[in-house]
């Protein structure tokens, strides 16, 4: 098989390498607006082509499966659909969805969903005026989320427990760094757990196992530091429909993606459950996430799978529901700084040429997953300006038991100069996955360890 991949930002060189390593033929084009940091990773491992026309003459090649790794190329991937090529991950429903905060929202209480209170704005200064009126919540905990209308980078996103802190945040640190002419909401706190429930889409129905994802997003053991889209995450696969997943109305959705063409892909819906009920926070209608590097350990044939999804037909063959699938995030000063936020002088010291030292286990299979290397004579080398590394994954009939694995890998083999990650995925984890039980809500499957004790 023949396979087109368009990274956005640079990302998930595990999959491109899969998929070589299954076989297949694979072209890969980096944006080169979104991913200007990262247009050197993945050089000397994979196939690549600096012009994005070559790219597209390779796409609309019969046969080809053309992926998209994130949003914002949802007309480029229409346009291929429209041109009778095979597409995965990408389409302006998609974009629009997850990049249109008040329409995405919209979409979900139309279907029954519910979400927090929320109140739109123009500008920042807007958002700040209202707080300012300290108006009287009825629904929430004391606490906001400010969430911008437009792709501000992970940390823009922002949570405070109550309406002073929110509008100290938003005088002194949003308004200088993003400035005042921004789209935004402010959302009323729902207290309870985070979690997100992802099914794959198939153009016509919803198909393979209900997938659950629980990740934390601070930086730093302990939940502080700056947000950055994921730190760690644990994901497993629900037998049946779990009540989260009829809660979030996944069957009602259907007959609405139909209509409205909805491509090939996975779509995640982030929500906070408690004893009330479920509570809608965002889609995340795309690849190219951390709980997907940390869950196609779960997918056997990954070609297979993707070739099965285009075409319409059953995937539940190529899941492996049995373990639970953890993963950890690496990453090298400056990370969570942004590359674009340095000077030029500074990136190649901080992140670009570290040398991969040993421990390095494969690109996709074992417990390394690549996000941000490139190969040279001297080996592999982080070559992502903005710090990606990759994702620590195990897997596991427990949550300790992939933790025990993965913490002993990265702890006794991955040898990577200034390696940052955190160190409490299991107790954090754990704490989450108490809170779902007393709430009477399913988490992961209960299961034994294998018998001569290989949980990967």
């Amino acid at each position: 098989m023949r396979f087109a991949l368009y990274s956005v930002r640079g990302g998930n060189l595990w999959l491109h390498k899969r998929l070589m390593d299954e076989g297949h033929e694979v072209l890969v084009f980096i944006d080169k607006e979104n991913g200007k940091n990262s247009q050197h990773v993945g050089d000397g491992i994979t196939t690549k082509t600096q012009s994005v026309f070559e790219w597209q003459q390779y796409a609309r090649q019969p046969g080809t499966i053309s992926l998209f790794d994130f949003t914002g190329r949802g007309e480029m991937a229409d346009r291929l659909r429209g041109a009778g090529c095979f597409v995965v991950g990408a389409g302006a429903f998609c974009d629009r969805l997850e990049n249109d905060r008040p329409y995405g929202e919209a979409f979900a209480e139309a279907h029954g969903i519910q979400a927090p209170p929320s109140y739109r704005f123009s500008t920042l200064t807007q958002a700040i005026a209202f707080l300012k009126k300290d108006p009287k919540q009825k629904h929430g905990d004391g606490g906001w989320a400010w969430k911008p209308n437009t792709d501000l980078g992970a940390d823009s996103t922002w949570i405070d427990e109550s309406t002073e802190a929110m509008l100290t945040w938003l005088q002194l640190c949003a308004l200088p760094k993003f400035g005042d002419n921004h789209t935004c909401l402010l959302q009323e706190k729902i207290k309870g757990v985070a979690i997100s429930t992802a099914r794959w889409w198939n153009g016509r129905a919803w198909v393979g196992p209900y997938e659950g994802t629980i990740e934390e997003k601070k930086m730093m053991a302990g939940d502080v530091g700056p947000s950055t889209g994921c730190m760690l995450n644990l994901v497993w696969y629900y037998a049946g429909e779990p009540h989260v997943a009829d809660a979030l109305q996944f069957e009602r959705l259907a007959a609405t993606f139909r209509k409205n063409n909805a491509p090939p892909g996975i779509y995640d819906i982030n929500a906070i459950v408690n004893r009330k009920g479920v509570w809608f926070l965002e889609w995340t209608p795309r690849f190219g996430y951390d709980s997907e590097a940390t869950a196609q350990r779960g997918i056997t044939n990954y070609a297979g799978f993707l070739s099965a999804l285009v075409h319409g037909t059953s995937v539940d063959e190529f899941f492996d529901a049995n373990k639970v699938y953890a993963g950890i995030r690496l990453t090298l000063p400056p990370y969570p700084m942004g590359a674009s936020d340095l000077k030029e002088s500074l990136r190649p010291k901080l992140a670009r040429t570290t040398p991969v030292l040993g421990g390095l286990d494969g690109l996709w299979d074992k417990f390394f997953v690549a996000e941000g290397l490139s190969k040279g004579p001297n080996g592999y080398f982080v070559d992502d300006a903005s710090g990606h590394v990759g994702v620590a994954v195990a897997s596991g009939s427990s949550l300790t038991a992939a933790c025990d694995d993965m913490y002993a890998y990265l702890k006794d083999r991955l040898s990577i100069p200034n390696l940052q990650y955190r160190i409490d995925a299991q107790k954090i984890i754990e704490s989450d996955l108490d809170d779902m039980t007393a709430m009477g809500w399913e988490t992961t499957p209960v299961l034994e360890p294998d018998e001569d004790g290989d949980k990967n």
